[in-house]
């Protein structure tokens, strides 16, 4: 996450987590104590969550070249570990995620020693010991950036976007189960991506390609001046957010597709990360809650269909082919898991039969034995 600073809904309270200007962690809440800091030195580059049980994790990577592990209940006190320390200099960690999936995992890339990136995960297991290992990722182009890590019904999921030639490559890597599955491609490197998932486990996506913001795989703006995307879920509704030529623009998930909403919000002011359970997403800094969409006029106000409408038309059907596409490619992937213990059955059962062919055979010789001794 590095700079972006981030609001942490726990139980115990709501607290802010930010970089100051030399790079320390400033951990604050509501009140106007001063709260204990989870880590003193300068920190590189963090990442936290909130798992099912309320508790705050944080992952850091400080200038010191350590990965520290941090935990609160309170928001008060913390407990901390050291997982390891990079003793190479021209090694960097790059794109640190953690996730509560629903043990805790961490993944993270190591540039710079190799020709391409390695990709690192740790895993806690059930009496708090990390186990850590390389994680093989998919050969698809250049790896661009590990964009979320996310839990499913299969374990948890990490998303990751690649580079080939012209195209950016969106994937969805599952690090327990299956093999990793191409979800869609765009023309262009995908800048800033983010993966969010409804309250229903679809998956929607954002991403800046040659300038322009694309949700869900297709164009919320044809102007190419678009930055700072934001996808996130307030009041039950997948909204995305970008600036355009400075200032705030917003759309809202609906059922006729992605509509305009309004949005107030500070144009000078960086994203937010809100990080609570089950949710980790980046949102626009509001100056006010999120605002209803926008009433649509009269329905006898409303002009003859034109070709912008017959564009947003094409763009509501695009979405619809690309949740299609995506169900039929998490269908696929189930099928291939289902494919694979069935090989592994059939494999077992065979072996099943060879030990019992091997067996008979053994019986037979020690009869034979048997018969032998006893004519002697």
């Amino acid at each position: 996450m590095k700079n972006t600073p981030a609001r942490v809904l726990l139980p115990a309270g709501e607290f802010t987590l930010s970089r100051n200007q030399d790079g320390r962690l400033v951990w604050r809440g509501a009140g106007p104590d001063e709260l204990a800091q989870p880590e003193p030195s300068c920190v590189m580059e963090w990442d936290g969550c909130v798992d099912e049980q309320g508790d705050f994790h944080l992952i850091m990577h400080t200038a010191s070249r350590h990965l520290i592990y941090c935990r609160t209940s309170d928001g008060r006190r913390w407990s901390r570990q050291s997982l390891a320390r990079l003793d190479r200099e021209d090694v960097h960690l790059e794109d640190l995620l953690i996730a509560a999936a629903p043990e805790l995992n961490i993944v993270y890339l190591l540039t710079g020693a190799a020709p391409d990136p390695v990709a690192v995960r740790y895993r806690r297991g059930a009496h708090g010991a990390w186990q850590g290992r390389r994680l093989e990722l998919p050969h698809a182009g250049r790896l661009h950036a590990l964009v979320s890590l996310l839990p499913s019904s299969q374990g948890p999921v990490l998303y990751a976007s690649y580079n080939e030639r012209d195209r950016g490559r969106f994937f969805r890597i599952p690090l327990d189960t299956g093999p990793a599955v191409e979800l869609f491609s765009a023309p262009g490197p995908m800048e800033s991506p983010q993966a969010l998932t409804d309250e229903a486990g679809a998956l929607h996506t954002v991403f800046i390609s040659r300038g322009r913001v694309f949700a869900d795989n297709y164009p919320l703006e044809e102007e190419p001046d678009c930055d700072s995307p934001c996808l996130y879920s307030a009041q039950g509704q997948i909204r995305c957010a970008f600036r355009l030529h400075g200032q705030w623009i917003s759309r809202l998930l609906g059922s006729s597709g992605w509509e305009p909403t309004a949005l107030s919000a500070d144009p000078a002011a960086p994203p937010i990360a809100e990080i609570a359970a089950r949710s980790r997403q980046l949102t626009p800094p509001f100056s006010q809650a999120p605002a209803a969409p926008l009433s649509a006029p009269p329905a006898a106000a409303q002009p003859a269909p034109s070709g912008s409408g017959l564009t947003q038309t094409l763009r509501n059907q695009a979405l619809l082919l690309s949740q299609l596409q995506q169900s039929f490619r998490e269908m696929q992937q189930q099928l291939f898991a289902v494919s694979a213990q069935a090989k592994a059955c059939a494999a077992q059962e065979k072996a099943i039969a060879t030990l019992k062919d091997r067996c008979t055979q053994l019986e037979n010789g020690m009869a034979v034995l048997e018969e032998m001794i006893a004519k002697q």
